[in-house]
């Protein structure tokens, strides 16, 4: 994979807290996948159940694509008065992209050499305000855009055998999508919030499970079971939140919680694998959810010269309805003690300590398609750490923030 980019940026402030900002960025990546695999097939007789053969059946793909993103933004920043600030501006981005995919055993002649050339634009809103009623109450306001591009191990067309009914497929047609989001905050005395949040994401990158019947040769009734990669439809998010975050009883606790309601409005269908034209059972989800979610990270001082911590962190999520179906109850309790010694830090972290933070999907298709998924990642696990603070203690960490170019660069990770 071969990477360059370049960023320029120039700000100008002027009287009466007008700033204004402006710059570009380019970013060109070359990747070149050569994929072999060899899939072995062993041939035997039922009577006996000796082997009478062997097979080899080499899989071949080989994909070079080439990207460049062109972007410009411009940025109007002002403060009208001691209460009132606000910040608007436009990001444009210019996006070239040539894939090639020569894949010679490929079983339809047509797919076995592809060429995709996508050129596209994308204009790209954001607007930010912050209001201060008065001393203990503020609300504030932003909404913005951005692209979601696949990763370039997405776009390459490789098939991945699990079973012999079972794959997944990569995709080089996939697009980006567009994703806006818009959040409404209410602050009283910085430390109880209201946060209602609409998340939309326009041509959503996921996988799609589908699903079709087919007679072996032997005449038995078999399902084929494919995880295509691709862009399905449209989804939305909506959330109401409440929440504190306040230090209690002489700063021995430092509470941060919050609980409220997501609304989940997914709106999608395929019934073709867009890599080679196969087409299977539709797969519909235009369903919606309503779910609770629970969130707390709270810290407690076990001693007056603060040096012993107990962190005790939790969060619950609701069975929800998302693209791949319904995602059953998720939650995580996690604890940690630490021990501040001079410049030295030793601590202690127990993840999911009740084991539950396992993800299971299941999904029913009103054709009787059923589809079941369940990811164990053994999140339960102790980590310890003795940590050495060097160098000057009076340097402030600076928050990183992380700019378009950079979502871009993460792809390449």
């Amino acid at each position: 994979m071969n990477n360059f980019s370049g960023t320029v940026d120039y700000i100008q402030k002027f009287k009466n807290d007008f700033t204004f900002s402006a710059g570009g960025n380019f970013n060109k990546t070359k990747t070149d996948n050569d994929t072999k695999n060899y899939n072995t097939a062993y041939d035997y007789d039922k009577a006996t159940g000796n082997l009478t053969g062997v097979t080899t059946n080499p899989d071949f793909n080989h994909f070079i694509y080439d990207e460049n993103i062109y972007g410009i933004y411009l940025t109007f920043e002002k403060k009208f008065s001691d209460k009132f600030s606000g910040k608007v501006g436009a990001r444009y981005e210019i996006t070239n992209s040539l894939g090639t995919a020569d894949s010679p055993t490929n079983t339809i002649p047509e797919q076995q050499y592809q060429r995709i050339e996508r050129n596209y634009n994308n204009f790209l809103p954001y607007l930010t305000f912050n209001y201060a009623i008065n001393d203990k109450n503020n609300i504030s306001y932003s909404f913005s855009s951005r692209m979601g591009r696949p990763s370039f191990w997405e776009l390459n067309p490789v098939r991945n055998i699990i079973t012999e009914d079972n794959y997944t497929q990569n995709n080089p047609f996939v697009k980006a999508s567009s994703n806006y989001n818009q959040e409404l905050t209410y602050m009283y005395k910085n430390s109880y919030f209201i946060i209602l949040n609409h998340t939309y994401e326009k041509d959503q990158i996921t996988q799609v499970p589908l699903q079709r019947e087919y007679t072996d040769d032997e005449g038995i009734k078999r399902v084929k079971l494919a995880y295509i990669r691709t862009n399905f439809g449209d989804k939305q998010e909506m959330s109401a939140m409440l929440g504190i975050q306040k230090s209690l009883f002489k700063q021995y606790l430092t509470l941060n919680f919050n609980a409220g309601i997501q609304h989940n409005i997914n709106n999608g269908t395929l019934n073709t694998d867009p890599t080679t034209g196969q087409v299977f059972d539709t797969y519909i989800n235009n369903r919606k959810s309503t779910s609770l979610v629970i969130n707390s990270n709270n810290t407690l001082r076990l001693d007056k010269s603060k040096t012993w911590f107990l962190g005790v962190n939790f969060f619950y999520v609701d069975k929800q309805q998302i693209e791949l179906g319904v995602l059953k109850n998720l939650m995580s309790l996690d604890l940690s003690i630490k021990k501040n010694w001079n410049d030295w830090t030793f601590a202690v972290n127990v993840n999911d300590v009740l084991r539950t933070n396992v993800v299971e999907i299941e999904d029913y298709q009103s054709n009787g398609n059923y589809n079941y998924i369940k990811n164990d990642m053994y999140r339960r696990n102790i980590t310890v750490s003795l940590t050495y603070n060097f160098g000057n203690k009076k340097v402030k960490k600076v928050r990183e923030i992380e700019s378009a170019s950079d979502d871009i660069k993460k792809r390449t990770r």
